[in-house]
């Protein structure tokens, strides 16, 4: 990398403000001074104010293409020996074709490789400076050759090594002495071999550089995946005569790529709800099932805030109560409840951790979440069973015992007094029998029902069986307010019931 105190200057030329965003990015971590232009025309104004050391000049552009710019570059004096590296798409070989034919230095194919492209402009440069301060120079050429990482190799058409620099001899554990001389073909792997045939009958004179892609075996047997590209040299008859390649080790590519995809497929596929956030709760992204749970389309939700669910655990909204601590702790787990988008409610087992960077600092939280709507909605239903006369909705037995434990300890501890009322149904047996079970039933029902209104929320309504109530009063001042309560109730039960418009 650049070593000097003046930082080499590079003109990023590209109208994807996005792409020269990236560009910036990656030459300024590898040391170099970076000057934007949005097309040819802005591209010549910037070398008119100051002369870069190394273009980065995109093939299509609006206005002044790259052809065009660099066309006027070369009629100028002092930018005839500028590097200027085209960037092409990856198969766009007729660009690059022209793009060698109207004097570029080099080129770069889409999608760029960002972590080689400092190497890529600094091999530029000091090839350039090479070229220009030793023109024939051999030797210094074959130097950059070995100090550059990327693996350099020229062959001949039978695959015959004629160069390799020491970036290609340690990487296949082999000396030059070993290589030069011999064929590359035995350090491919068997069934990508075929392919280099393949490759090699697309390059002609029109299209002398192209790229490929195929695993090699290295020394210790490890397979590896290269990505090569090549380019033809040709004699005056416009014959063959040997490739140049510079190539580099893309297996770490390879693998994050399939780790990616991989990971993709178990977000897009999993059963369980997932959520992606920035530190606020903003929503970056979400599985299908996270839409399928909650009835939010990702196109609807993405950019919104997760509040929008009215999350709550333990009664609380859940990012105003939990938050900060979410943010400290980086994780979180247990139940919660929320809304869809049609109000409906549901229920989770949610576990959120966060994702930190290389500092250790959180940057983004990931929920995940399993549905247990329908199991709470059972667990409701058993407590219900349990503690709840299924006719009416009032207590049970096993309820009233444990309301009344309860009743008798606070009135205990308070120094207050309670009150048992029991009542039942004075000739109830008739209704069963003249009009039968299912009428009686609904008489019970609105018998609870006027029973529930009469008692306070504190108080407690059972059904202990058949047409027999109890009624359980805390904190009862005196027996005169416990006689007062049962003559409402006396009341209350003696306004006609309705059945079927019977009185």
């Amino acid at each position: 990398m650049p070593s000097s105190v003046e930082m080499p200057l590079v003109l990023a030329v590209d109208d994807d403000p996005a792409t020269r965003l990236l560009m910036r990015e990656a030459l300024q971590q590898a040391g170099f001074a970076v000057e934007e232009a949005e097309d040819g025309v802005a591209a010549l104004e910037a070398v008119n104010r100051r002369q870069p050391d190394v273009v980065l000049l995109d093939v299509l552009m609006p206005g002044m293409d790259g052809f065009a710019a660099l066309a006027e570059l070369r009629k100028r004096p002092e930018s005839r020996g500028l590097p200027v590296s085209m960037v092409t798409g990856l198969d766009d070989t007729d660009s690059i074709r022209r793009a060698f034919a109207a004097g570029a230095t080099d080129f770069l194919t889409k999608p760029i490789n960002w972590t080689t492209l400092g190497y890529h402009v600094d091999f530029l440069l000091r090839a350039s400076r090479a070229f220009v301060e030793l023109q024939e120079s051999r030797a210094y050429f074959n130097a950059i050759l070995e100090d550059i990482p990327l693996f350099v190799c020229r062959w001949t058409p039978d695959g015959t090594i004629r160069f390799v620099n020491e970036a290609y001899c340690r990487y296949f554990g082999k000396t030059a002495e070993e290589l030069v001389g011999h064929s590359f073909i035995p350090l491919i792997q068997e069934e990508d071999r075929e392919k280099i045939g393949e490759h090699l009958a697309s390059i002609t004179r029109d299209s002398p550089v192209a790229s490929h892609e195929h695993r090699v075996i290295r020394a210790d047997g490890e397979i590896r995946w290269h990505r090569w590209t090549n380019r033809a040299l040709f004699d005056e008859d416009g014959k063959i005569t040997g490739f140049q390649s510079i190539g580099e080790d893309i297996s770490d590519q390879k693998a994050t790529v399939e780790k990616l995809l991989l990971a993709r497929e178990v977000f897009v596929n999993s059963d369980e709800m997932i959520g992606v956030t920035d530190l606020a709760a903003n929503i970056i992204d979400v599985n299908p099932a996270f839409c399928r749970l909650t009835g939010y389309a990702r196109e609807e939700i993405l950019g919104r805030n997760m509040r929008l669910l009215q999350l709550e655990s333990n009664e609380h909204q859940f990012y105003e109560y939990h938050g900060q601590a979410l943010r400290e702790t980086g994780a979180w787990q247990g139940e919660i409840r929320g809304r869809r988008k049609n109000g409906e409610p549901f229920a989770t087992l949610m576990t959120i951790n966060a994702v930190r960077n290389d500092l250790g600092e959180p940057t983004h939280f990931v929920s995940l979440s399993t549905d247990i709507t329908r199991l709470k909605e059972v667990e409701e239903q058993l407590r219900r069973l349990a503690f709840f006369d299924p006719l009416t909705g009032l207590a049970n037995r096993e309820l009233l015992h444990d309301r009344l434990q309860q009743t008798l300890y606070e009135a205990d501890r308070d120094r207050t007094q309670a009150a048992l009322l029991m009542l039942d149904l004075d000739n109830f047996k008739d209704i069963n029998d003249t009009l039968g079970h299912p009428s009686g039933d609904r008489i019970l029902s609105q018998v609870g029902e006027r029973l529930r209104k009469r008692m306070r929320h504190s108080d407690t309504v059972a059904r202990m069986g058949g047409d027999e109530f109890v009624i359980v009063l805390r904190n009862v001042t005196c027996s005169e307010n416990v006689a007062l309560v049962a003559r409402g109730i006396v009341d209350s039960l003696s306004r006609p019931f309705l059945l079927e418009d019977r009185r």
